[in-house]
């Protein structure tokens, strides 16, 4: 990975958060150009210096990583500096953009709102701009003290939006849950960060990730990214500190979308972005293989009984963080920068068009449906499935070194056929998954061109092997709820699915004992007066 000391670079990279800081701090002014147009203006300004930044990186730099240099009267391993490379301006694309469309989308979802007591959305405004400042400072930052801060400023900023509606229980306690486990991740990644920029005597990430001598990984340094990756996996409301991501429906819809389409991937991207130094901590690749491969099985399950359109788009997002973090896990870094770069683009559009989801499902509901899958059919699918997952584990190179991967593919593509409901359907469905496949291959393939990570650790067979076990259970689990003699067999395990095998509960009850948030008091019910005579009705 070649290095280069760029401070042209440095202005432009630090605009964008500065333009959402400074619509923070003026949104609470009544002036015109405090108001929602000039909010509106910062963010598409954001957009112009994001393309303009990648401009400069493509068409007047050589090396694939750039670093400016902020003066600083400190020792220089505490001076800020900025990062740009292209996991940096693919996040503040993604950022920039989907920071727009919310806002606009905003404007008019908020209008109106008597239940927010926030004229002309002032404080959400203000909170939501502060939001995605840290969060473009989280993507440049190239000091580990300050990638840290804005870390921690990230989950403070949004505390603010979940608590918007300070009328709602349920929101409270939802925000408070995650306020909570946010301040243990906080802990987590500020400890492991301090560790590393000790052990290699410099908290600069460029300096850092250059001294990283995979023969002396110390017992210390093992620690710390584990400490890294677990602030990673709570972040991602990975299992059991999952329910707060599943409960702060109550907040309004465009914080849901910015939460889903960004926050929540932020543990995924501090795995990417500390890539050349996770890929020689074991303990820590097999934490986020664990949790990961856990999450996402689990949640895709439950998934399956959600009714409400939001409810099954927030376990969506659990499960498809569980199997981001089980990519980093793997060690396929580039693979989980598409994940999350895709995923944040499809939550944010289906949370702002979870309207049209609604009337969508309904007149799926009254549509006639084909003939159930025959059992013989799951079968013969399951068979060719396995046939196929067994090649990918025996003829090296078939699998690119990553058979699991593969075999979680070969696994949705066989369930996405084996769920057809006729001839017609079965081949369109084949044909969709194979495009995407292919499609995801070219991509993966694509990226790697512009983006290669450090030497990748292989990953053991162990853990190869139980990822493509726990997906082909959950295989398994689908095919035989998809049949009636299945889902009769099946029929004890529902109650347990539909509660999220309770593992939520314990963690609310330990919050609600341990520190229990202050709930807004129930107004008493209005009763009528007494009437001083006899009602007419009873005369």
């Amino acid at each position: 990975m070649h290095v280069s000391e760029n401070s042209a670079t440095a202005f432009f990279a630090i605009s964008v958060p500065t333009l959402y800081l400074w619509a923070a701090l003026t949104s609470g002014h009544r002036r015109t150009w405090a108001r929602w147009p000039a909010t509106l203006v910062c963010a598409r300004a954001a957009i112009g210096f994001t393309l303009a930044l990648v401009l400069i990186h493509v068409f007047t730099t050589q090396a694939s990583t750039q670093v400016a240099r902020i003066p600083w009267p400190l020792p220089a391993s505490f001076a800020p500096s900025v990062r740009v490379d292209p996991v940096t301006l693919a996040m503040l694309g993604l950022i920039s953009f989907i920071g727009l469309v919310i806002l606009t989308f905003s404007r008019r979802y908020l209008a109106g709102d008597p239940t927010a007591n926030d004229p002309d959305q002032h404080i959400y405004r203000r909170w939501f701009c502060a939001t995605l400042a840290s969060i473009s400072s989280l993507v440049i930052a190239n000091q580990l003290l300050w990638l840290g801060a804005a870390w921690v400023a990230t989950s403070l900023c949004l505390h603010q939006l979940l608590t918007y509606y300070q009328q709602r229980p349920q929101a409270l306690l939802a925000a408070h849950k995650k306020f909570l486990i946010s301040r243990m991740a906080d802990a987590f990644i500020l400890v492991g960060l301090i560790v590393v920029g000790v052990h290699y005597g410099s908290f600069q990430m460029d300096r850092v990730f250059a001294r990283v001598d995979p023969a002396a990984f110390t017992p210390g340094l093992t620690i710390a990214t584990a400490l890294i990756a677990c602030a990673a996996i709570l972040k991602c409301a990975q299992l059991p500190f999952h329910g707060w991501l599943i409960q702060v429906m109550e907040a309004p819809t465009p914080v849901s979308a910015l939460l889903h389409a960004g926050i929540v991937n932020m543990g995924g991207f501090l795995m990417i972005r500390f890539a050349p130094l996770m890929v020689h901590a074991g303990l820590a690749q097999a934490l986020l293989v664990i949790a990961g491969t856990t999450t996402a099985v689990i949640a895709a399950l439950i998934m399956t009984t959600r009714v409400s359109i939001k409810v099954m788009l927030a376990w969506s997002t659990c499960a498809q963080m569980g199997f981001m973090l089980m990519e980093c896990g793997l060690g396929l870094y580039n693979l989980a920068l598409l994940h999350l770069l895709a995923h944040s683009f499809y939550k944010a559009y289906s949370f702002l068009s979870a309207g049209e989801m609604v009337a969508t499902s309904a007149q799926r509901e009254h549509t006639p449906r084909g003939a159930e899958p025959s059992p013989a059919r799951w079968f013969v699918i399951a068979a060719l499935a396995g046939l196929a997952i067994l090649a990918l584990f025996t003829i090296p190179g078939l699998g690119r070194g990553h058979p699991a991967v593969f075999s979680v593919l070969i696994l949705a593509l066989a369930s996405l056929i084996g769920e057809a409901s006729g001839s017609r359907d079965l081949l369109l469905r084949a044909g969709a998954g194979a495009l995407a496949i292919a499609g995801l291959y070219l991509l993966w393939a694509f990226l790697s061109t512009f983006w290669v990570p450090a030497a990748r650790v292989a990953p053991s067979k162990i853990s190869e092997a139980g990822i493509t076990l726990a997906f082909g259970l959950l295989f398994v689990v689908r095919a035989m709820l998809s049949t009636s003699g299945g889902a009769r067999r099946l029929a004890w395990l529902h109650p347990h699915v539909y509660g999220g095998f309770y593992l939520d509960q314990l963690f609310t009850r330990l919050t609600l004992v341990i520190w229990p948030p202050r709930l807004p008091t129930r107004a008493p019910l209005a009763t009528a007066p007494a009437s001083p005579t006899r009602s007419t009705a009873h005369e």
